[in-house]
């Protein structure tokens, strides 16, 4: 009987593993439509997120694909495009970096928020970051740490969180994050949000939709979390990098009042190389007017 369990043990684990295989290569394109009375000429964006180990000469090619194909007019990348391991820096080369972000669809604008292997980089190894951001300066992408930059009817900002805010939770802590984010401290780093303009934020880890919403953003557009790399029916994911478990944002469309969070499964994954009913995701979001609303099925944002 045990040599029976054992067995089909196994096999399950070996299938999980063919079946992760196969979808860490796919790309999933994901839609979204949202209404604002601050749109007024329609506005297409391209969310992209964590490609860790997808950014390759191989790998690359197939999001450049993917992205033109999404004909975008904006295009907004959302931190952790490369890895940085611990002890020597960025893994990923930056010929690959240069390679995918100069294939990127031409006049179209890029914006780039920091994650949390952006932040190490330039924190652990600033000559690195130095070179790290020549790449981005010479593809003509704009770099949002704790900025802001204005596309058509959008205001959108690149906030960089501290390390205390991705620090592991584990049980017994008393909280699912290392840190409390106030009103406070976004509004240190960014401002106060645009009266006249439809509010975009990029920020890498989604455990914050609600300060952020208070601090006055209508959408916020995150990942980090990589689906939670295991998805089960009804549960979500399974575990983030943070060690939360079943924690419901870490993919998909989420609210509070009158903000809009977007979570990305991400494209790319590290260290946990597995995903299960977690397809890497591309995310297209359309932006329109209310007055171009015509039913209830999509998302709207009361602004």
């Amino acid at each position: 009987m045990l040599s029976a369990a054992v067995t089909a043990a196994c096999l399950i684990a070996a299938a999980a593993l063919i079946r992760s295989a196969w979808e860490r290569k796919q790309l999933k394109i994901e839609n979204y439509r949202l209404y604002s009375d601050r749109i007024g000429k329609n506005i297409r964006a391209v969310f992209l997120t964590d490609i860790h180990d997808r950014l390759t000469d191989d790998g690359s090619p197939d999001i450049i694909k993917a992205v033109a194909g999404a004909r975008p007019d904006l295009i907004l990348i959302g931190g952790d495009v490369i890895t940085l391991r611990k002890h020597s820096g960025a893994a990923s080369d930056f010929k690959s970096l240069y390679s995918f972000l100069s294939g990127l669809p031409k006049g179209c604008p890029c914006f780039y928020a920091e994650g949390n292997h952006e932040l190490k980089l330039r924190e652990r190894f600033p000559d690195k970051f130095a070179e790290f951001k020549d790449i981005l300066d010479s593809c003509g992408i704009i770099y949002l740490k704790d900025s802001k930059a204005v596309f058509q009817d959008a205001a959108i900002y690149g906030i960089s969180l501290d390390q205390s805010y991705y620090k592991k939770s584990f049980p017994g802590r008393g909280k699912r994050n290392g840190a409390e984010l106030s009103y406070g401290y976004m509004a240190k780093k960014l401002g106060t949000p645009d009266p006249g303009k439809f509010n975009i934020l990029l920020m890498h880890s989604p455990l914050y939709l609600e300060p952020a919403a208070k601090w006055g953003a209508d959408l916020v557009l995150s990942g980090h979390f990589h689906g939670g790399t295991i998805r089960l029916p009804l549960l979500g994911g399974v575990m983030s990098p943070q060690f939360h478990f079943f924690l419901k944002e870490c993919a998909g469309r989420h609210e509070y009042k009158n903000a809009v969070m977007i979570v990305s499964r991400g494209i790319g994954t590290h260290s946990i190389n597995l995903r299960i009913n977690d397809l890497p995701e591309l995310t297209v979001i359309d932006l329109r007017g209310k007055k171009e609303r015509q039913d209830g099925s999509d998302a709207e944002i009361q602004t």
